[in-house]
């Protein structure tokens, strides 16, 4: 029968060969697209670029070291000179956009804003919303800087603090935020903006919406006893005996020795009344009747006299 073709990549320079280990390989950065190939001139070198391969659709950068049939561009991230099998990679920080470079001046650093983690890199990372690097070369995610708490940024590949801005009156962030929250009812962020964290509403005082700018004074004759109150309805009436002359109290004042007042939500000393005429007597018997309490604990005799 007829004889066999050495295979492309492979040469034999002698007659008589009887086996296709007889057939040699091109040697480490040549190649040979010839079959049947009886000389090692057919073997040529890899043009710088380029690597040895034994596919045609082989595009990772890492040929075969001998015996090669084809040669194929180094991708993009990847460079070396002539007679090369392998791609050698753009270093992490850096990276290469074109395919087939010859050297390692192809690879350029990653500009502000973005990294390469990854070696052989054909394009940069671009940092996430809430983060920036202002400085070239990066190589982690973790160059990426976070806006700071009560700041925000919603630009990807940020390469700048000032992409970082102050959250809004109203609102909060922690750091890193791609944008600002609002605070829950009950709670406040800081009035001028720029604020990290909600803070609640003291004692005394509410708000009922999730974006106010401040919180709301309980009115006269009622306090808070709470912090975080979230509706009006949370403000007591000061009790019988007690009055509350302030807006935004948290407690409310006993009416002075020797005086009292039998409803509740009273707003001035002056409602809290002597106990010594027979008519405030009788107003105080007919409140302790009644079952009212916080009346100071006079003591009521059976004649009607405190």
């Amino acid at each position: 029968g007829a004889c066999l073709n050495c295979i492309a990549g492979k040469y034999v320079g002698v007659t008589g060969s009887n086996a296709a280990s007889d057939c040699i390989d091109c040697a480490a950065g040549r190649y040979s697209g010839v079959a049947g190939s009886g000389t090692v001139s057919d073997c040529v070198d890899c043009a710088a670029g380029h690597f040895t391969t034994d596919a045609n659709n082989d595009s990772d950068g890492d040929g075969v070291s001998t015996g090669a049939s084809h040669c194929n561009l180094c991708p993009a991230g990847k460079h070396n000179s002539e007679g090369s099998s392998t791609c050698i990679d753009c270093t992490v920080g850096l990276y290469g956009s074109t395919s087939g470079a010859t050297s390692s001046s192809s690879c350029t650093e990653c500009d502000v804003g973005r990294y390469s983690d990854v070696s052989g890199s054909g394009q940069c990372t671009e940092c996430i919303a809430g983060k920036y690097v202002g400085v070239t070369g990066s190589n982690a995610a973790s160059d990426c800087i976070d806006c700071a708490a009560g700041r925000y940024s919603g630009v990807v590949g940020s390469g700048t603090v000032s992409d970082c801005v102050d959250c809004a009156a109203g609102t909060f962030s922690p750091v890193g935020s791609s944008t600002c929250g609002d605070c829950p009812a009950g709670f406040l962020a800081d009035i001028g903006g720029g604020t990290a964290v909600c803070v609640p509403c003291v004692a005394g005082r509410w708000v009922n919406q999730s974006d106010a700018a401040e919180c709301i004074d309980c009115a006269v004759g009622k306090y808070g006893d709470v912090a975080g109150s979230d509706e009006a309805s949370d403000c007591i009436d000061c009790a019988v005996g007690k009055y509350g002359d302030v807006a935004g109290s948290d407690a409310c004042i006993d009416c002075a020795a020797g005086k009292y007042v039998h409803v509740a939500g009273s707003d001035a000393a002056s409602d809290c009344v002597d106990m010594f005429g027979d008519a405030e007597i009788d107003e105080f018997v007919a409140a302790v009747n009644s079952g009212a309490t916080g009346l100071i604990g006079l003591q009521i005799s059976t004649d009607g006299q405190a």
